[in-house]
C-alpha cells in the first residue's frame, strides 16, 4: 500500500502538481490525498482513474510500478523514447514541440 502512495507522490512531485492543484482538477482532497501518499489508505477505484489522468500514467503503473504492458501496447521504442522525454519538458516547451509537430504535418500535407 505504501509503495502505491510513493509512486504517486514522486510522480506528482516530479510533474511539479500541488495536492491542492489535484483537488481542483479531480476533487480528490488535499487530506485524502495525503493519506494516500503516505500509505493510509489505497486510493478508490475513481481516485485511481483520476490521478492516471493528472499524472500522465497508467492505473498499472500506480498500483503495480509497472507500466510494460502500456509501453509495448501501444508504443514502439522510438515513440517511448520521445514521450519519456517530452514529459521532462516545460509546459512551454511541450507546447513549442506540439506547436513544431503540427507544422511539420501541415506542410507536408500541403505540398
Amino acid at each position: 500500500m505504501n509503495e502505491i502512495g510513493k509512486r504517486i507522490r514522486s510522480r506528482r512531485n516530479e510533474l511539479k502538481i500541488t495536492q491542492t492543484q489535484i483537488y481542483k482538477e479531480t476533487g480528490i482532497s488535499s487530506g485524502n490525498l495525503s493519506s494516500i501518499e503516505t500509505g493510509k489508505i489505497l486510493p478508490s477505484s475513481s481516485a485511481l482513474i483520476e490521478l492516471s489522468k493528472i499524472l500522465d500514467c497508467s492505473i498499472d503503473w500506480i498500483l503495480l510500478g509497472d507500466d510494460t504492458l502500456f509501453k509495448t501496447q501501444f508504443f514502439n521504442n522510438r515513440e517511448q523514447e520521445l514521450l519519456t522525454n517530452f514529459r521532462k519538458l516545460s509546459s512551454r516547451d511541450q507546447e513549442e514541440i506540439l506547436d513544431y509537430t503540427f507544422f511539420k504535418i501541415n506542410r507536408t500535407t500541403s505540398i
